[in-house]
């Protein structure tokens, strides 16, 4: 009847009023006067907003239909209520209108707040992604200095390529979550109004995304070395320890010289000097012989970590500044050993002077022993008694002058021979 279809058009009409209203309350957050609320809430009222309207807007669709039904079928009805079904159904087209327009501003407004969520979202992704591409950063820091990645040891650079690798994973599939929703927003963007705006912004942080790829293939590149570095590491380990070898050796051929010039009795008393030459450590002979083997082994020690140097520093150009750093040590400890070497020699020759002049002292001093023993053995015959002697002790005085000068001679002849 006329009645039922008035009815039914009405509460169609109900229907679509309530969606609109309740398209309009999901608006609420929007409306409380917070100038920006967080991600997530904006996320969840915007989706609330969304899902308000398209119902709505199904019950919009509904009651359109069903009015323009219905005038079609109230003109079938006899003429009074033919006029009063289609008054009636016309006012509702009115209210139905204004219903309609109420809600594409609802529909307008949300899609405004999408698409600035849109952008926040991706701001949110691409920031995300971007913090997560500095740990990579920070984790793989080490690695871009190899000075200070040699001051660690193998275990320390194993946890930082460990802890690079975890991170640069984690950045990765950031990366992978950003791009991808980037590019469903661009494709969701086309044929909108907004999608000019919003599309140039989504440009812009695929153009981030590249670049923060491109960080975290840097410090791949950093991190995939750390076997080629770990090797350079050992051959500079490996180094600084023949340095140190060679350096002891050298310290120890300064020990034994020092030790040489107290077996010498260098500011020594004679007693002491005595004490020190009957112990055989202390022998300077002994301890000369040291010194030199001491010396000799100091010298190819130094030799061969030159050699280790410079054939490792061409074979592995990585490590060549820090090899060249040890340079000046090789350098000094050459000329530590050179400058010891020398006093060594100097201690020699004054110890050969000082034993041809104790020598010589003692070959002068057993010719005047000679010369003076001749002199007391004639004393007996140069008195006026020498002829009260008896033939026995004449004889015998005689005998012990000819032997004392005979060996007197042979004390000055050895003495002129040294000497000379």
């Amino acid at each position: 009847t006329c009645d039922s279809l008035l009815q039914e058009a009405a509460d169609k009409l109900r229907a679509v009023a309530e969606s609109v209203a309740r398209a309009a309350d999901a608006e609420g957050p929007f409306l409380m006067g917070v100038e920006e609320l967080p991600l997530q809430d904006t996320l969840v009222a915007v989706k609330a907003c969304e899902t308000a309207a398209t119902s709505a807007n199904t019950a919009v669709s509904i009651a359109r239909m069903f009015i323009a039904t219905k005038l079609v079928e109230a003109k079938r009805f006899s003429e009074g209520p033919s006029k009063g079904a289609q008054a009636k159904l016309k006012e509702f087209q009115a209210d139905l209108g204004r219903q309609t327009e109420k809600l594409n501003e609802l529909k307008k407004s949300t899609a405004m707040r999408k698409k600035s969520i849109t952008v926040r979202e991706a701001e949110h992704e691409v920031q995300k992604a971007e913090d997560l591409v500095r740990k990579v950063g920070q984790a793989a820091a080490v690695f871009e200095d190899d000075s200070k990645l040699f001051q660690l040891s193998v275990k320390e650079i194993r946890q930082a390529s460990d802890e690079t690798i975890k991170a640069e994973q984690e950045a990765n599939a950031a990366l992978a979550d950003a791009r991808k929703f980037i590019t469903a927003r661009q494709i969701e963007s086309k044929g909108k109004d907004v999608s000019a705006e919003v599309g140039s912004e989504l440009i812009k942080y695929q153009t981030r995304l590249t670049t923060a790829q491109a960080e975290v293939s840097k410090y791949k590149r950093l991190s995939s070395t750390v076997e080629q570095r770990l090797a350079s590491k050992k051959v500079v380990e490996e180094a600084q320890n023949k340095l140190k070898a060679a350096e002891a050796k050298v310290a120890k051929v300064g020990e034994v010289v020092e030790t040489l010039r107290a077996a010498a009795g260098e500011g020594e008393t004679g007693e002491e000097q005595k004490k020190g030459q009957d112990d055989d450590k202390m022998n300077p002979s002994t301890v000369s012989k040291e010194a030199e083997q001491a010396a000799a082994e100091a010298q190819v020690s130094l030799k061969t970590l030159s050699r280790y140097i410079e054939t490792q520093g061409r074979a592995h150009g990585s490590v060549s500044e820090e090899l060249a750093k040890l340079d000046p040590c090789v350098q000094q400890a050459q000329e530590k050993l050179e400058s010891t070497m020398l006093a060594l020699r100097e201690w020699s020759e004054r110890v050969v002077v000082d034993g041809i002049v104790k020598e010589s002292e003692a070959k002068v001093k057993e010719a005047e022993d000679g010369v003076k023993n001749v002199a007391d053995l004639e004393a007996p015959f140069l008195s006026e008694s020498h002829d009260q002697l008896a033939p026995e002790d004449a004889s015998k005085a005689l005998a012990d002058l000819e032997s004392a000068l005979s060996a007197a001679h042979a004390a000055v002849g050895g003495g002129k021979t040294f000497l000379a």
